[in-house]
């Protein structure tokens, strides 16, 4: 049996989510209706395999082939600065087998990462001046 994973990134910033999965049959992204985009505007497969369920579910479907593929853009489904514990991914790596829980990561915002880094150099500043004493 080929390993399998359905990852999905969340941008609070604009709402939008980037999903990957690996040897999978079908995947859903899950909320709780807190999507506000319709799934026939996302840029998968063929439309008629995209499953969408009164904006509480967002996903590609169907067994034949397994899917694969990587880092596809879905767009903003949400608005943005969304709780991202609203969000869940799911899949199935064949018919009759188990549903698995996959990871929705969120990206920080350029603010964060700024503010992280700036701290650090300052913490190392203060050690600097600190350790010349």
């Amino acid at each position: 049996m080929l390993p399998s994973r359905g990852t999905a990134e969340y941008n609070p910033a604009t709402g939008e989510f980037t999903v990957s999965v690996e040897n999978v049959m079908s995947w859903t992204l899950r909320s709780d209706g807190k999507f506000t985009a319709a799934a026939d505007a996302l840029p998968l497969g063929d439309a008629a395999n995209l499953v969408s369920g009164n904006l509480n579910t967002v996903g590609e479907g169907g067994f034949g082939a397994a899917m694969s593929y990587s880092d596809v853009l879905l767009g903003a489904l949400t608005e943005p600065g969304t709780d991202a514990s609203e969000f869940s991914i799911e899949y199935v790596t064949g018919y009759g087998q188990p549903i698995q829980r996959g990871t929705v990561t969120v990206i920080p915002e350029p603010g964060t990462v700024v503010m992280l880094i700036s701290g650090l150099l300052g913490l190392l500043l203060l050690r600097r001046r600190f350790a010349k004493r």
